[in-house]
């Protein structure tokens, strides 16, 4: 016999003395049945069994205000001697003890209670029959007895005395019965669905690498296993997942990060052996590679830090699962990375980060913008991005209209040369432990005047507070006065302490000026001889404590830098502009090359003749021309021609600088006389 209600009372119902009515819950009185039905024996205890023999009666007993009284239990497969039977959703109720079963409690009640709702997983659960016969006799037996019935997958209630709900309940049956495939794309789908929402792995879709799904409803301890089914962390991939969240953290560069620790690698080992592949067939027998896209797909998933999507109800479960990262991590890496926010909208926040091509320079530097300017006040210097890098854009301010750069330099060409000269400044200057010390002089003077002040505040509160107690006992008016003068002048000795600005680290009301300094030795304290080791924002910090940059454009090609130390004074350097394209020659340069390169000129008075030119290109426009029939006369004097034009060596010559790779310093004195 189906375990149910082995104790009830044999009395009849009568249906009459009940109405057809909307059931309010929690149910007040009256008996709520929960059936559930497997087909195949082998299928008892799967999921589907799990839920309507688990989840089914929970969501009952919250149904009615005394569970333990209301809510009958009837698994169709579970026979009396504790042996568990095959039962077809096809058999009558002459074939199935618990519809017989239930059929008895709706016409007679259950312990003198009638019978006000029967709980079901789905309509297939309880007919599946060609016949039509069963569940019609359901309905009918239903509707005499004023009995509700509920659809837990669907949430629907049927009450049918409502002619549409027997159309709906018969047109749900009989569809069950037609099609195998009705089974599983809605029963077994359904069940599936259900464990989406309640946090487990069903087996829709693939989990990410480093997780997998928890087996074992018992934990190590014997108790309930709470992550049975969930995702949980599987090593030594995990670990490997937190490696990769913890270098873009450290270096905020994800190309960094995939071309140190995914390119051309197995990133991840092959499974360990009896692992399931929940993962697509990513794992090959050497181990699983990852793309780039796969690198920001990692670094962007919340459920890496415990977070599971409801797809069907569109929600985020927070702590469903072991967190592999730590929140602060994983939100600097999706606030950076992802296009979207978790709920759709767009992430306006997203560092812009562009796959390169190899040997092309990646979107880094700027770390120099706000402290950059040029030697014209009129010219202003932008940081900019045109496809993924970096520039520093000097711009006229002058005039109307539009305006354009004249001049566009990467960022990456002079944050390098700052910091190489920072390294060798910090290297170098032995000076630095002398104005560390007066820093720490002047913080200890500050600390000493801020306790001064607070002592002097406490003890001018304590002489008011005594002062209005005195001036509550004293009786003579005369003394009263005399006491509120006092006190007056307290409150405004008090009230002029408290206006008086606090102590900023010697940078005044807006915390600029002398305390640069302050701020550059109290980072190097902590940083050492790790400058190259710093983010960027560290490195703005040092900046911002030690220089000012200033730069003037000299050619399409040169440019001064000049940096003013903080504490090292004004060093000037000639930079070479790296990556600045080529300019086509003129008609009128095309001319002079077919007049003057076969002749009795030198290559030197070639090049004078075209000042903006270098001899090798001079040389190769000449063979493109045609003219470079037969090799030249004469032999180069000045071996820079081979390299700069004559108005490049003008420029080099009036700085006395002698070589240029890339940049050299100004030693001559180049003050406006």
């Amino acid at each position: 016999m189906p375990r149910s209600y082995a104790k009830k009372e044999k009395t009849a119902i009568n249906p009459n003395a009940y109405v057809d009515e909307h059931l309010n819950f929690p149910l007040q009185q009256g008996v709520i049945i929960t059936y559930a039905r497997q087909s195949k024996e082998e299928y008892y205890g799967n999921v589907s069994t799990e839920i309507q023999t688990k989840h089914m009666l929970e969501h009952a007993r919250g149904l009615c205000v005394a569970p333990d009284k209301q809510v009958v239990f009837i698994d169709e497969n579970l026979q009396e001697d504790g042996s568990i039977k095959s039962i077809s959703g096809t058999w009558g109720a002459d074939k199935r003890k618990g519809l017989a079963a239930l059929y008895e409690a709706i016409a007679n009640g259950v312990n003198g209670q009638r019978v006000a709702l029967v709980l079901a997983f789905a309509e297939d659960r309880m007919f599946r029959d060609d016949s039509a016969i069963e569940y019609n006799n359901y309905i009918q037996i239903a509707h005499k007895y004023k009995v509700q019935t509920k659809m837990f997958q669907s949430g629907k209630i049927y009450n049918f005395a409502n002619q549409w709900d027997k159309k709906q309940f018969r047109d749900k049956c009989e569809w069950a019965a037609d099609e195998l495939t009705t089974k599983i794309l809605g029963r077994m789908l359904g069940a599936r669905e259900y464990m989406t929402t309640m946090g487990q792995y069903s087996g829709l879709g693939s989990l990410p690498l480093g997780l997998v799904r928890g087996e074992g409803k018992l934990d190590e301890e014997g108790k309930p296993n709470k992550y049975y089914r969930k995702p949980v962390p599987l090593e030594p991939h995990a670990s490997k997942i937190k490696e990769l969240f913890e270098a873009y953290y450290e270096n905020g560069s994800p190309r960094t990060v995939y071309n140190e620790l995914v390119k051309d690698r197995y990133v991840f080992t092959p499974l360990p052996e009896g692992t399931p592949d929940f993962y697509s067939s990513t794992f090959t027998s050497e181990g699983a590679r990852l793309s780039y896209t796969g690198l920001i797909s990692i670094l962007t998933n919340p459920m890496y830090i415990g977070w599971w999507y409801d797809s069907v109800n569109g929600r985020w479960l927070k702590d469903n699962h072991p967190a592999i990262v730590k929140p602060d991590v994983f939100w600097y890496a999706f606030n950076r990375l992802s296009t979207t926010n978790l709920d759709g909208t767009p992430n306006h926040g997203r560092v812009r980060v562009q796959a390169q091509r190899e040997g092309k320079i990646e979107a880094k530097g700027g770390i120099l913008e706000g402290h950059i300017y040029h030697r014209d006040s009129a010219v202003k210097v932008y940081c900019t991005v045109r496809k993924g890098i970096k520039h520093y854009d000097l711009v006229d301010s002058k005039g109307y209209g539009e305006k354009s750069a004249f001049m566009s330099i990467r960022c990456a060409e002079i944050d390098g040369v700052v910091l190489k000269l920072l390294k060798q400044k910090l290297a170098q200057d032995g000076r630095l432990q002398e104005f560390k010390k007066y820093e720490e002089e002047l913080a200890k003077k500050r600390k000493d005047r801020i306790t001064a002040r607070a002592v002097t505040l406490a003890a001018l509160e304590a002489q008011m507070t005594d002062l209005k107690g005195r001036i509550k006992r004293v009786k003579t008016l005369d003394l009263i006065e005399s006491l509120d003068a006092d006190y007056a002048e307290l409150a405004a000795e008090k009230k002029r302490l408290l206006e008086e600005p606090e102590e900023t680290n010697g940078k005044g009301k807006n915390g600029k000026g002398k305390g640069r300094r302050y701020d550059y030795f109290t980072l190097l304290e902590r940083l050492g001889p790790q400058l190259g080791a710093l983010k960027d924002d560290e490195h703005k910090i040092f900046i911002k404590a030690t220089c000012d940059i200033y730069l003037e454009a000299l050619s399409p090609r040169f440019y001064l830098l000049s940096i003013h130390w903080q504490v090292w004074g004004q060093e000037v350097y000639i930079m070479e502009r790296e990556n600045r394209g080529a300019v086509k020659f003129t008609t009128e340069e095309d001319d002079l090359i077919r007049q003057l390169y076969n002749t009795v000129y030198s290559p030197d008075d070639i090049t004078k003749r075209l000042p903006t030119r270098i001899w090798g290109a001079i040389k190769n426009r000449a063979f493109a021309l045609g003219v470079a029939n037969r090799p030249r006369l004469g032999d180069v004097i000045d071996k820079r021609i081979w390299k700069f034009s004559q108005e490049e060596i003008a420029i080099l010559d009036q700085y006395g600088v002698k070589e240029l790779n890339g940049y050299a310093e100004v030693t001559k004195d180049i003050t406006p006389s």
